[in-house]
């Protein structure tokens, strides 16, 4: 659900995806916490660019109970909305711990990497 509302540039959807109450660490940038602060900050992050491609490759996913920990990595490509502007790959590795809710699981915490300089093979 996540990477289909990235590439639709749906801000809210991307969100839904994550708890009430969740944290997303993202590199560079401040702390988001709440739903709503992420949906604003992808809201903004879509405001500058569109998403042409995105890839989320899990390494591993522990459950245990109503908690789960996954980490992995991942592959997105950027077009920023200025004329000419070349596409921006990023790779790098992500974390993230989810609970099970009433409707499904719901990620509680989300923190990735940018790893410009390690090819992608060497971070699995």
């Amino acid at each position: 659900a996540w990477e289909s509302a990235m590439l639709r540039g749906d801000a809210d959807a991307a969100a839904a995806v994550f708890a009430a109450d969740a944290t997303q660490l993202r590199p560079g940038r401040p702390t988001n916490t709440g739903r709503a602060a992420i949906a604003a900050s992808y809201r903004e992050d879509f405001a500058g660019a569109l998403v042409s491609a995105v890839r989320m490759t899990p390494s591993v996913t522990r459950v245990t109970g109503d908690t789960a920990l996954q980490h992995g990595t991942f592959r997105i490509t950027w077009l920023e909305r200025t004329a000419g502007a070349k596409p921006i790959e990023l790779h790098g590795r992500f974390l993230l711990s989810a609970r099970r809710a009433a409707t499904g699981w719901e990620i509680a915490l989300e923190m990735h990497t940018i790893e410009p300089e390690v090819p992608e093979a060497q971070l699995r």
